[in-house]
């Protein structure tokens, strides 16, 4: 019910949109937008996929034309096209807000997202050996992120290569982060070492995105031993 009264709402400013558009059509753009919006909302999505494709033809350029033919290949199923199209949309005009809704639809959440993958090798598993941790901070999202901050449960002095807070984090891209401790008598005790990060970043929506996730690495029985886990 959620997704649905999403969908309403970006489709109801695609409307609002459709206003604006039209006062800078040529009269053939004009006439192939309103009869592509008049076979969308009929119902018609293969007939409205022509005339938004004809359209793209004449403007490539044109975020709301890209937008409306990937709502119109979402309705048919066609997925990798939409989003295909969809992501056009965003990188056309990366501010709209009905690009932002559909597209956090569409991907379940995952248009804003970030991951971290801990990797750790210890000198040994006594306390006071060191533990050599690296940290890869992944935008698994469509966003761009910018002022991604980095902060865990131990209080580490985490270094990054693009420093942190990384000033920017693009879509699919990643940036190394690393630190150094010490096991304590209480990772002994426990045989691991816990962990929790903490991940907060600024997307292109208002809310901060953000994620906290813990892990346990087992304490290694050999000198040094790799152990990794994933936070997503």
């Amino acid at each position: 019910m959620n997704q649905l009264n999403g969908m309403k709402r970006v489709i109801a400013n695609t409307w609002f949109l459709v206003v604006l558009v039209v006062l800078f059509l040529s009269s053939q753009a004009q006439a192939g937008w309103e009869e592509g919006v008049a076979a969308f909302n009929s119902g018609n999505y293969e007939g409205a996929v022509t005339e938004f494709q004809e359209l793209i033809k004449q403007d490539p350029e044109s975020w709301q034309f890209h937008f409306m033919l990937a709502l119109s290949l979402d309705k048919l199923d066609r997925n990798a096209e939409a989003m295909s199209h969809i992501r056009k949309a965003y990188e056309l005009n990366p501010t709209e807000e009905s690009i932002w809704q559909y597209l956090d639809l569409w991907t379940d959440g995952g248009f804003e997202d970030v991951t971290v993958e801990v990797t750790a090798s210890f000198d040994g598993g006594n306390e006071g050996d060191a533990a050599h941790l690296t940290f890869t901070l992944r935008n698994t999202g469509i966003a761009n992120l910018s002022a991604v901050s980095l902060t865990d449960s131990r209080a580490l002095s985490i270094v990054c290569t693009a420093g942190l807070p990384v000033p920017a984090l693009l879509s699919g891209a990643t940036t190394p982060c690393t630190a150094d401790t010490f096991l304590t008598s209480a990772d002994v005790t426990a045989t691991s070492f816990d962990l929790t990060m903490y991940v907060n970043a600024t997307g292109v929506t208002p809310d901060p995105v953000t994620a906290e996730v813990a892990g346990s690495l087992p304490l290694p029985t050999t000198p040094v031993e790799l152990q990794a886990f994933e936070i997503d």
